[in-house]
């Protein structure tokens, strides 16, 4: 290229930059809603009605629609209910659960609280991936979590509280 038409042509790059539309700075682009999950759970009991506790917060800059949130069971787990405000449908090993929305920016959905019942013959542990998905959710990235889930034996009948106590005291 000619040196003498640098100049021009960086002054023709420079305008057509300068005709773009630019960003505020420090301005926060209208992201929608953004849902995000976190789960929970204490130790599971072989043999007995457990639950698992979901959260869906809406992290982002608009209300929510419809959330729904998904998660693989064990072939050991079985749906028995969901708590209120959700509703679930098992398919298989799949389990869809949903909430009408709206969640506000800034808010949590209800407690998705999931009862299942564990089998005899489930291993020591199981680990649970979740998904949550609502409409102009873009940020892809936080719409998932994994649950790490302790199976212990549960106690003998004998072995509850205040069970086989009466007689021990002198």
């Amino acid at each position: 290229m000619d040196n003498r038409r640098l100049p021009r042509v960086m002054m023709a790059v420079g305008l057509l930059l300068l005709s773009l539309p630019m960003a505020q700075v420090g301005a926060k682009p209208d992201s929608g809603p953004d849902a995000t999950l976190s789960a929970a759970a204490e130790d599971f009991l072989r043999g007995r009605l457990n639950q698992f506790a979901i959260t869906v917060h809406n992290v982002g800059t608009a209300p929510t629609e419809e959330i729904e949130v998904f998660s693989s069971l064990p072939g050991f787990f079985t749906y028995v209910n969901v708590g209120p405000d959700w509703s679930c449908v098992p398919q298989g090993p799949n389990l869809t659960c949903s909430h009408p929305g709206p969640v506000p920016e800034g808010e949590a959905a209800p407690l998705l609280t999931v009862s299942v019942e564990v089998s005899e013959q489930a291993p020591p542990s199981a680990t649970l991936t979740m998904r949550v998905s609502t409409a102009g959710d873009r940020n892809n990235p936080n719409d998932q979590t994994q649950l790490r889930i302790d199976i212990v034996d549960a106690p003998d009948e004998g072995d509850e509280p205040g069970e086989g106590d009466e007689g021990d005291e002198p």
